[in-house]
This record gives C-alpha cells, sequence and structure tokens, in this order.
C-alpha cells in the first residue's frame, strides 16, 4: 500500500496500486483520517492525480463516483474537516461537475461555514443544479 510520505513533489501517482481492482493506489491514502484531515496533503495528492486524471477517469468510468463516495463517508460520519478536504480535491479533479460543488456546499454548510457554502451553491446553481439553495438570480 502506497504511503503519504512515500509521494515526491510533482510526482503522478495516480494509478500507483489501483490495478486489478483493488483500492490501494492513490485514493486509497484518503480514507486514512490523518491524510484527509489535513488540507495540505489532500492537495498534493489531488496535484498528483490532475495529469492522468482523463486517462484514469477514461479507465475507471467510476473513479469521480469513488472519491465523491470517500468524502461522503467522511460527512456521514461528522468529520466535516476530512469531507470538505476531500470534495475540494474533487472539484479540482472534476470541475465540470455541479454536483461536486453542491456536495462540498452541504458540508460547508453543516460545518457552519454559510460564505463558503454559498458560494459553493452558487457555483453548482449556475452549472444548472436545481437546489432548494439556488438563489433566483442563479437559476437559469
Amino acid at each position: 500500500m502506497i504511503k503519504f510520505f512515500d509521494i515526491k513533489p510533482g510526482e503522478v501517482i495516480a494509478d500507483v496500486g489501483a490495478a486489478e481492482g483493488y483500492h490501494e493506489g492513490a485514493l486509497s491514502l484518503l480514507y486514512d483520517s490523518l491524510v484527509a484531515a489535513d488540507s495540505n496533503r489532500i492537495n498534493v495528492i489531488a496535484d498528483s492525480l490532475l495529469p492522468a486524471i482523463t486517462k484514469l477517469t477514461d479507465q475507471y468510468v467510476v473513479y469521480e463516483a469513488w472519491l465523491k463516495n470517500i468524502g461522503l463517508k467522511w460527512k456521514k460520519t461528522g468529520r466535516h474537516t476530512e469531507a470538505i478536504n476531500i470534495l475540494k480535491a474533487c472539484t479540482k479533479l472534476f470541475p465540470q461537475s455541479a454536483q461536486n460543488y453542491a456536495l462540498l456546499g452541504e458540508v460547508y454548510l453543516e460545518n457552519k461555514q454559510q460564505d463558503l457554502a454559498g458560494i459553493c451553491f452558487d457555483k453548482a446553481c449556475n452549472m444548472g443544479v436545481e437546489s432548494k439553495f439556488c438563489s433566483k438570480k442563479n437559476k437559469k
């Protein structure tokens, strides 16, 4: 299994250990609360995944859903810091997904970070998400 401290800055780790259905690659690190709670570590992982994300999503259609589910796992257990960090990485890796911004907004709202929640909901609404959180000005 890959360890966070094995990652060198600028290294692409996207598919390390993720072959043959095993989730022991880079994303397995996101299940570790010490990693998930550290926004700097999450940024290193996200930055390392970014160059290969198009290739990965072609190979693993569910890659985005898997990453999103890790964030939702942290959300369901009340670990907002971890959920926010993972869902922020999800928006970085999949910026075209309105649902990622909406989910991030929900976690910010639960964490009493209304300003950041509003920014995420506005982004999601501008991308076409229908939500009770969309203001009239953002509805298409």
